[in-house]
């Protein structure tokens, strides 16, 4: 099994660490590399695929892939804040609202809004979006969304976006592409 494990380091010594096997509900969440009982493969249950900083509150903003979930973690003590997405959402998300193969999550609008790639999956839905979420993290409950189909090839794998006004630029990963999209027209 493939661990997860966060660490910061300042200056060659580790100031925080954050090791995903000690919250073994991760395991049954798993939507990919999950069948244990083989051996003869390493299984990435979580693939840790981005991380940024909430500069709100200084905490981290996790990406799981293989969760189809982005987690919320307290950069001091290490405790889960919250979790978008995937089998154990603390927000309630209609049909629409939920992402499979997620990359790059980003807070933009002052920390107001969470921006990132729903790469989609082939056999589910072979197509890929855009997604903002507004969260309200005291309630957890989602406040506004936002979807828009990113108009070229479905991401397999990575991605990323940002946005200036009303422009998103997306980098398409493993589709090797990037684009300039104003969605508001």
């Amino acid at each position: 099994v493939a661990a997860c494990i966060i660490q910061e380091v300042n200056n060659g010594q580790v100031v925080f660490q954050w090791d995903g096997t000690k919250y073994p509900e991760f395991y049954s969440a798993s939507e990919e590399n999950n069948d244990f009982s083989d051996k003869s493969l390493t299984h990435d249950y979580m693939h840790l695929n981005s991380i940024c900083i909430d500069s709100t509150d200084n905490n981290l903003i996790v990406s799981f892939r293989n969760l189809n979930e982005i987690v919320k973690l307290n950069r001091q003590t290490g405790e889960i804040m919250w979790r978008l997405g995937g089998k154990k959402s603390d927000f309630p998300q209609t049909p629409d609202q939920l992402f499979l193969r997620q990359h790059f999550p980003r807070l933009i609008e002052n920390g107001q809004t969470l921006i990132f790639v729903d790469n989609g999956l082939d056999s589910v839905r072979p197509y890929s979006r855009i997604l903002e979420f507004k969260l309200n993290e005291n309630s957890k409950t989602i406040s506004s969304f936002n979807s828009f189909k990113v108009p070229d090839r479905f991401i397999q794998c990575a991605g990323s976006v940002t946005k200036e006004g009303s422009n998103y630029f997306i980098g398409g990963g493993s589709a090797n592409y990037a684009l300039e999209v104003n969605y508001s027209m």
